[in-house]
């Protein structure tokens, strides 16, 4: 069995859980059953649609323990479990699994946050992509109700054969805002996406996977009583750093996905609840027709299921 850094890192910082205050560490996980009108491929790295539906079982579990510190310095050791099993298109089966330290420091109106982890992802059950990840955030509150936040985040990543040519690096740089006025939530923002990969070459064929994007989101979020409301919208344009070449053809790849997500919870107890989550996804690709694969679909997610903190 492959040693993954994952599992490395994890196994070190376990090692130290005895040391943590195991009285404050704190969970939360979700079990959903659902069903997908067009599965499609998870990783955006090799987004590509079935024209077909199946049911799904998906499973997450977030969990933290303190190491050291107390008050508004702490370290922790943060971990989660991701999982997507289809019935039938065992193929597109997705399962990640993180962990890694967190560091948090308060400063008067400023909230600071580090974090390293290491991440196997597998697909399909076997191996896909290993990252190296060091996340930095700032936040910041102008008063009891604003905030604005600035988030930096850098990725290492080794892909496994078949998909060597994912292998190099992503980053990601965040600022966004947010409003709360109890029981409401709203925030905004924009994101910016580098990708540095392999890329593929077949000959004198050639697919890029190393796109620019650009993400306008927004989240609208209410808590009235027992319920749980939640609207998040998304708009995300890319363009790929090289021309694809097919049979002497080439064209740049741009595509722009449209996303819009609902959900509702209902607290059954204080630490125990329902959810229910609809989630629509378009994305239009200009990449399409021969000798070029076609990039365009419309998927609709839906599912239920039930979830806990600890």
């Amino acid at each position: 069995m492959r040693t993954t850094l994952t599992t490395g890192l994890a196994a070190a910082l376990l090692a130290a859980a005895p040391a943590g205050h195991a009285a404050d560490a704190w969970g939360f996980g979700s079990l959903g059953v659902g069903y997908e009108d067009n599965v499609v491929l998870l990783p955006e790295e090799v987004s590509t649609s079935t024209d077909r539906g199946d049911n799904f079982l998906e499973i997450l579990g977030v969990g933290g323990l303190p190491l050291a510190g107390s008050g508004d310095t702490r370290l922790s050791l943060k971990g989660s479990l991701y999982a997507l099993d289809y019935w039938d298109l065992n193929d597109y089966d997705l399962a990640t699994l993180r962990a890694g330290p967190e560091l948090k420091v308060r400063t008067g109106a400023w909230r600071w946050r580090l974090e390293a982890s290491g991440t196997q992802v597998y697909l399909g059950h076997d191996d896909f992509e290993q990252l190296a990840t060091l996340e930095g955030a700032v936040r910041h509150y102008q008063s009891r109700r604003l905030s604005w936040r600035i988030r930096y985040e850098h990725n290492w990543i080794t892909a496994y054969r078949p998909y060597r040519y994912l292998t190099g690096s992503k980053s990601e740089a965040e600022v966004s805002v947010r409003y709360e006025a109890n029981p409401w939530r709203l925030e905004g923002g924009y994101e910016l996406e580098l990708n540095d990969r392999k890329d593929l070459r077949q000959g004198a064929d050639f697919s890029s996977y190393s796109p620019t994007r650009h993400t306008l989101f927004g989240k609208a979020r209410v808590h009235p009583g027992h319920w749980r409301l939640e609207l998040k919208g998304e708009l995300r344009f890319s363009v790929y750093d090289d021309p694809y070449r097919r049979s002497g053809q080439s064209k740049t790849r741009r595509d722009f996905r449209y996303r819009l997500t609902g959900r509702i919870a209902r607290d059954l107890t204080e630490r125990t609840g329902l959810f229910a989550e609809v989630t629509r996804t378009a994305n239009d690709s200009n990449l399409h027709g021969n000798p070029f694969p076609d990039y365009s679909y419309v998927t609709n997610f839906y599912e239920l299921g039930a979830q806990r903190r600890f």
